[in-house]
Formats: C-alpha cells, structure tokens, sequence
C-alpha cells in the first residue's frame, strides 16, 4: 500500500535525472519540450513495504504560483522521499503579531464587528422595506434577512465571543454561569457600540435615498418618517403593558431556543448551532412582529436609537410617549432569563443521560456535572 503525505509547497525544481528515471514511456523529445508545470501540493511518497509502484500515475497538482521543471510520479524512483514546503501566508506570518493575548479583549472585538455587522445588514434590510415604500421588500423578506444575518453574523465571531450580539443573551449566559460579571458588562458595551457603528454604516449607505425619501426633513413620523429604519416606536394602539409583554415573550421563545440548541444533552452539532439560531429568529419575526416590529434585542434597538438621536433629535426618547425606549431594553433582560430557565424545568433537568446499555460490554458513559 502507498503511504501518502501530503504537505504544503514552496518552490521546488525536481531534477531531470529524477525525472529521467521516472518517465520510462516517454520518448526523449516529448521530455525536452515538455511545459513547465505549476504546483500548488507537495507531497512524501514512500514505498510501503512489499509493494510494487509504477511510474505511470501523474502526481503533480497544477496552479499559476509555484514553477515546477519536470512532471512528478508516483514511484519509488523518486527515492526514499521527496518534500516540498509552502511559504507561509501574509496573514498567518502576521498571526503571533496581531493575536490579542486577553481572550477577554478577543471576544469584546469580536461582540462588536458581529453586532455591527448584524445592524449594518439588518437595517439596510429594514431600510429598503421602509425608503422604498415596501416596492422593493416583503415582509417576510425582512424576516428571512434577519434571520441569516444572524447566521452568519454569530457564525464569524462564534470562536472567539460565542457570537451572542444581544445583551438578553448575554444575560442569560451570564445566569447560567457560562460567563462571568466583568465578561457580561464588556460584552454589553461592544455589542452596543458595534450597534452604534452599524447604524452608522446603514445612514451612509443609503444618505441619498434619505434625502430622496423625506426632502431632508429626517422626521420620525407620518408619510416622511424615516426614523424607524433605525429604531422601534410603539404604535398607538399598544400600551405600555402590551409592549412590555411583546418583549418578554418574543425574547423569550428567542432564549427559549438558543438554550435548547446550546444544551450539550440534545446532542446539535455545533456547527449547526448559527443556522438553527438564524431559523429561530426567522420563526418568531413571522408570529410576533405586528406590534413593534420583534426588536428582541437592547443592543439592536437601543444603539440605533443613540445614533438616531443626532439625526432627528431628542424626540427618538420621547416618541409615542416619554419612557418607552427603557421598554425594548429592559423587557428582553427579564424575558431571556425566565425562559432559559424555564427550558431545564421543563425539559432540560428531564433528559435522561446515554444508556449503558448501548455501550460495548465493560463501558460506560460518564456525565460530568
């Protein structure tokens, strides 16, 4: 049998006695005008013992970058072994440099670019929907683009903040004693500030439909009401109740979920964990959106509105009635953590460990708790 490694390359240029040897079928003037090929992959080829190789199997891996003289085979003539080696690449030289050395500090960068890519996309979903006067975007489009904002948004950071973006998650987290105090209130202020950033990202992209949409008047409400491309307000007919409880439970069933997918007892691949979050986000904005719009989110709703606040004034904090932006901040805290909760009283605490029954004979599976 063949043992094969494979290995990354540098530039190598094989000897023409080596590759006289290994290319017995080839006539002498199909060797000399033979191209120079390009490698990408090296390779050791060792003889295993007992096996017979032959010099008629191409083995060269073509690509514009490294030159090579001569083709490679597999065969034994190449001699006891033949490795080539890559350069290593621009970013993986800068690697030990730029590392942050605190896993703290990696996670507070990475709250922030996955929250300020999670509003950057999210509010120009929002904003189409809302400048173009819903010609261009359904609603269920918004919903669907949350959703894989999410995905992909917690997927990028997910190795080194876990990917929360929500402050309600945070918190929930934090009273599962997953992170610490100090990691929740780091947390909480990259996530807000990553929001801010986004909404700024989201007003510089789309400054022209702006100003084609209200004329410059940057109003909060009525035909010209721009403002809640950034930011929620409640509608006339919800009291403050009503608002609150929309919070609590759209967070909630949110929490709800991410404690279900992340519950190392329901045996989800970690790799589908992002997906399954963005699907959840998506399940609840087509339920529990008619209200205020499913922000679920205090970093999303608040750190639009602080940004919201230099365009169109105090009355971001003071419209439908004075207090109501504490609601979509405050709710999701409270809703997140009783539904965590409520998931291990009602099921997680109730899942029964591996059966050693399933087991070969003589072992067992040994749950740490």
């Amino acid at each position: 049998m063949l043992g094969l490694l494979i290995a990354v390359v540098c530039v190598v240029h094989v000897p023409r006695s080596i590759t006289d040897r290994c290319l017995p079928l080839w006539r002498n003037d199909q060797r000399k005008d033979t191209p120079p090929l390009r490698l990408t992959v090296s390779f050791t080829v060792k003889k295993a013992r007992g096996t017979k190789l032959n010099c008629r199997r191409p083995l060269a891996v073509l690509s514009n970058k490294f030159v090579l003289t001569s083709v490679v085979f597999e065969s034994n003539c190449l001699g006891p072994q033949v490795t080539m080696t890559q350069p290593t690449p621009r970013h993986e030289g800068l690697r030990k440099k730029m590392a942050l050395k605190s896993r703290l500090a990696a996670g507070a960068l990475g709250e922030f670019f996955g929250t300020f890519l999670l509003c950057l996309i999210g509010l120009s979903i929002v904003a189409q929907f809302v400048l173009k006067k819903g010609s261009e975007t359904e609603w269920i489009q918004i919903n669907f683009g949350w959703g894989m904002a999410v995905t992909f948004c917690a997927g990028i950071v997910g190795r080194t903040s876990g990917g929360h973006l929500n402050p309600a998650i945070s918190a929930l987290l934090l009273s599962f004693g997953e992170i610490n105090l100090k990691t929740f209130l780091v947390y909480v202020v990259a996530q807000l500030a990553g929001a801010i950033a986004g909404a700024a990202g989201v007003y510089g992209i789309y400054y022209d439909l702006f100003h084609d949409f209200d004329k410059g008047t940057r109003a909060i409400k009525g035909d010209f009401g721009s403002a809640g491309v950034f930011t929620t307000f409640a509608p006339e007919f919800l009291s403050p109740r009503g608002a609150f409880v929309d919070q609590f439970v759209g967070t909630g069933l949110l929490a709800l979920f991410v404690t279900f997918i992340i519950d190392r007892r329901n045996r989800i691949p970690a790799h589908l964990h992002t997906l399954l979050f963005g699907l959840a986000l998506t399940m609840i904005g087509t339920g529990f959106s008619a209200n205020l719009g499913y922000p679920i989110n205090p970093a999303r709703d608040l750190g639009p509105r602080i940004f919201a606040f230099f365009i169109y004034g105090s009355e971001v904090f003071t419209h439908p009635y004075p207090g109501y932006w504490l609601i979509p901040v405050i709710a999701p805290f409270f809703g997140a953590v009783f539904a965590g909760w409520a998931y291990y009283a009602f099921v997680g605490w109730h899942i029964e460990n591996e059966k050693d029954a399933y087991l070969p004979v003589g072992q067992k599976i040994v749950v740490e708790e």
